[in-house]
């Protein structure tokens, strides 16, 4: 699995939520002070809606 796949399947993993508790997530943050991710950012957004 690749950093970009496992990425991936975290944040939608993040994404869920009890409709029947909670409200659906407006937006998920994660800070990335270092940059780190910034080179995956299009790919990323081309995966996730």
């Amino acid at each position: 699995m690749t950093i970009t796949q496992r990425l991936t399947e975290s944040l939608k993993s993040t994404a869920k939520y009890n409709p029947e508790t909670q409200v659906a997530p407006a937006c998920i943050l994660r800070t990335d002070t270092e940059k780190d991710f910034t080179s995956i950012m299009p790919r990323l957004m081309e995966l996730l809606p």
